[in-house]
């Protein structure tokens, strides 16, 4: 089966992208938060990574172990889904959760900051000034996350296939 990985930043189009990607070719659409959700399920904490991270401290040896379960626990969802059939995932660092695998499509989604700012003003009702500190935000968060989880920069061109902007 196929997989196509879209790596998006905070409004920047890479859901609608993969939507679009999923429709068109017929395959099924998985976005982070499905995979948070199943996580949460199975009793990972997830929400618990998240603050550790957003709060910069390392990881306590019991959050190492539950960031592993987490790794562990997506990269298993991913494969049996596309085990079956044909998948297009969405979230913010998609493009690494099964490393080692050659025929997954690493797609990462940018979207110009005046664009994002822009969106954010409108649909979260908020001033130029707090969508430009909202999208800044947003970008470190995703930025220590990946830092954290894969001990990479989110931005190194190495890791993605293509990028659409």
């Amino acid at each position: 089966m196929q997989v196509i990985c879209v790596s998006k930043g905070a409004l920047s189009a890479g859901k609608e992208l993969a939507d679009s990607l999923a429709k068109n070719l017929g395959h099924r659409c998985i976005s982070r938060e499905e995979l948070v959700e199943a996580a949460t399920g199975e009793g990972i904490s997830v929400g618990k990574l998240e603050m550790a991270m957003l709060r910069g401290r390392g990881f306590s040896q019991r959050l190492a172990r539950e960031r592993d379960h987490y790794l562990a626990f997506s990269r298993a969802y991913l494969c049996e889904r596309a085990l079956s059939e044909s998948v297009v995932y969405h979230g913010r660092s998609g493009h690494l959760l099964l490393p080692g695998v050659g025929n997954i499509l690493r797609i990462r989604a940018v979207q110009d900051v005046e664009s994002r700012i822009g969106q954010v003003m409108k649909e979260l009702s908020m001033e130029r000034e707090a969508a430009t500190r909202y999208i800044q935000d947003v970008d470190a968060d995703r930025e220590r996350w990946v830092r954290n989880m894969y001990g990479v920069a989110v931005d190194e061109p190495v890791n993605y296939d293509f990028t659409i902007t």
